[in-house]
């Protein structure tokens, strides 16, 4: 017998709310505009397609490192329909603690904000298998591995995901404090 685990998903729960009420704020931002239920699918669809033209798959992690607000959520929805998972880094994190996580959760792509690139460029990303940085704001002109968020907001949006995603797969991985040895 197949359960609601197995037939929603973050992805569906969107769209239908967004099917339904288009319209209706989703989330309201102290900084900047809100976005309504049918933007976030939007754009939680274009990031999907963003990241799939850049290789990644359904159960491929990605590492986001962004503080809270409008691109977060983005990058959360959209991985969440492509069926990538999410893995959440504490913004504070610099040096060893930084490379440890990097290299410990095995992704190839890496979304982060721009006030975060230098700490995460001097522990070498690409020693860590870190192929493609995802730079929001700044100048991504420094490296050939950066590539501009807008690039990944103005990709065709990915209605439907190559893969289904079901409520049993992974949607993310978060490191714990690490407050006796590494996270």
């Amino acid at each position: 017998m197949e359960s609601q685990l197995d037939t929603w998903t973050l992805g569906q729960a969107l769209t239908a709310r967004a099917g339904s009420d288009p319209e209706k704020t989703f989330v309201d931002f102290t900084n900047g505009p809100g976005l309504t239920y049918g933007a976030a699918l939007d754009l939680a669809q274009r990031v999907a397609g963003g990241l799939h033209a850049l290789g990644v798959a359904h159960g491929d992690q990605v590492i986001v490192m962004l503080p809270n607000g409008r691109e977060a959520i983005a990058a959360w929805l959209g991985l969440g329909h492509l069926g990538a998972v999410e893995v959440c880094l504490n913004t504070g994190y610099r040096g060893q603690p930084l490379a440890h996580a990097l290299t410990a959760c095995e992704a190839r792509v890496m979304i982060l904000a721009a006030d975060y690139l230098p700490a995460v460029l001097k522990v070498d990303p690409a020693a860590a298998g870190v192929e493609r940085l995802i730079v929001v704001g700044g100048d991504t002109s420094a490296d050939a591995a950066t590539i501009p968020w807008q690039s990944l907001t103005e990709t065709p949006p990915l209605p439907t995901p190559p893969r289904p995603v079901t409520g049993r797969d992974a949607a993310s991985i978060l490191f714990t404090s690490g407050t006796t040895g590494p996270a």
